[in-house]
């Protein structure tokens, strides 16, 4: 069994080194053939030289790029893989002990090219999470992991996320990250669509951890769902999921209320409260009023 972990970089000096660490730190029979491909995308704060630096336990492969987003990254290292399955995994993902091992043995007992594995990702508890963070993970917008407690199966069209997620290569074929995604998120919603299509099927991997080391303070999360909204009618566009771009018209004057002074007062009362009180209908509003103000925009 040999198995290519893809993760594309960009700028990640403050993580990576730990996520190498992590992989370095998995069970591995000899059997087993690993190797990490770093998919620089135009990476400046000298994070892959100093994971180069290091004598690493695992074979490490470089594939630089100008920075094009984080598509066009993975998309060199599925091109540059010719091992039985790929894994998919972010660059501030920090594999806990046996993750890798549960991967490869549910490949290993599942040869049919259709199945793959879908690892959970909770947040790096070092980080002390706030309580919006907490919020993200548990009926927020992060990931819906809660959905799937329980569950042997996870729809590809839902829970393809690239953060954590393993395939057969075969499977994969010319179906490739859409790299009309230049911005946050939806390019492994788009992928995960069309591989479902296709007969994927993804086994829920509830003893694979990944820990995410990457904190949310309220602005980056305003950022992160205007962002998600902004990439949407790409998705609408690729895909033909109308219901994504439908605002409404409650939904449309609760907008132009917020844009007319009451979305900065909102903003405010969230970066107050982020940090100390856990407040989910404050921080759903919060969360709709980016996402709509990032898939009005012009």
């Amino acid at each position: 069994m040999t198995c290519d972990i893809v993760i594309p970089v960009f700028n990640n000096k403050q993580t990576l080194q730990l996520v190498m660490d992590s992989i370095a730190a998995q069970a591995m029979p000899s059997s087993w053939g690993v190797r990490v491909l770093l998919c620089d995308d135009g990476s400046t704060d000298g994070c892959i030289d100093d994971v180069l630096r290091i004598n690493q336990r695992v074979e490490v492969v470089v594939l630089p790029g100008q920075h094009a987003g984080v598509a066009a990254a993975r998309n060199r290292g599925i091109e540059q893989s010719d091992a039985d399955v790929v894994l998919f995994l972010g660059a501030d993902i920090i594999l806990r002990p046996g993750a890798l091992a549960s991967h490869l043995i549910l490949h290993e007992q599942n040869p049919d090219t259709w199945i793959g594995a879908l690892g959970l990702v909770l947040w790096d508890p070092r980080l002390k999470p706030t309580p919006l963070m907490e919020w993200m993970n548990h009926g927020g917008p992060q990931n819906n992991f809660d959905a799937l407690l329980g569950s042997i199966y996870a729809s590809p069209s839902e829970f393809f996320y690239g953060s954590h997620v393993s395939v057969k290569r075969k499977a994969l074929a010319n179906d490739v990250f859409s790299e009309e995604y230049t911005q946050y998120g939806h390019e492994d919603h788009d992928l995960g669509v069309r591989l479902a299509r296709r007969g994927l099927k993804l086994r829920v991997l509830h003893d694979a951890i990944g820990l995410h080391r990457h904190f949310y303070a309220a602005d980056s999360f305003f950022q992160r769902q205007f962002a998600v909204g902004r990439g949407v009618r790409i998705v609408v566009r690729r895909l033909g999921d109308e219901s994504l771009v439908q605002v409404g018209v409650l939904r449309l004057v609760q907008y132009l209320v917020y844009a007319l002074g009451a979305g900065a007062l909102l903003r405010y009362i969230v970066r107050f409260m982020s940090t100390r009180w856990s407040i989910p209908r404050l921080f759903a509003h919060s969360a709709g009023y980016e996402y709509r103000r990032g898939v009005l925009h012009r």
